[in-house]
C-alpha cells in the first residue's frame, strides 16, 4: 500500500482527541496532499522516499484549564494570551499527527500541517 492510501484508510476524516494538563480537545484530519520532490529523502531506517505530505486539520473542540480549576471554552475565543495558546495547541496537534504517522512509518514525510482554528477572530 502506498503512503496516500494508508492516510486515506486510517487517518482521513476521523476524529482524534488530545489532552494535556492545560489543553484538551478534538481535531479531524480533513485533507492530505501528496507532493513529489525533485530529490530523495532517506529515513532513519534507510528507506528512500521522494514524496512529502501537506496535511490540513480542523480543530473541532478546544478547552483549557483555568485558574478557577475548571475547563473553559469561551465562545469568543482566545482573548488573553491568544498567541501563546495557539502556539501550544499547534505543537500538541503536530505531535499527535506525527505520532500517528510514525506508527504507519511515514512521520519523516510530513512537510506542513495547516490548522483551521476553532477560535479565529
Amino acid at each position: 500500500m502506498k503512503g496516500i492510501e494508508i492516510f486515506k484508510k486510517y487517518i482521513l476524516k476521523k476524529e482524534f482527541n488530545f489532552e494535556t494538563m492545560i489543553f484538551r480537545g478534538k481535531f479531524t484530519v480533513i485533507k492530505i496532499q501528496e507532493k513529489k520532490l525533485p530529490y530523495t529523502i532517506y529515513d532513519y531506517d534507510d528507506k528512500k522516499s521522494d514524496l512529502e505530505y501537506n496535511i490540513t486539520v480542523n480543530l473541532n473542540k478546544c478547552e483549557w484549564w483555568s485558574i478557577s480549576n475548571t475547563w473553559i471554552s469561551p465562545r469568543k475565543g482566545f482573548r488573553k494570551n491568544k498567541i501563546i495558546a495557539n502556539k501550544h495547541i499547534r505543537v500538541i496537534i503536530e505531535k499527535e499527527v506525527k505520532s500517528m504517522m510514525s506508527i504507519l512509518g511515514l512521520s519523516t514525510m510530513i512537510n506542513e500541517i495547516k490548522i483551521n482554528w476553532l477560535h479565529e477572530d
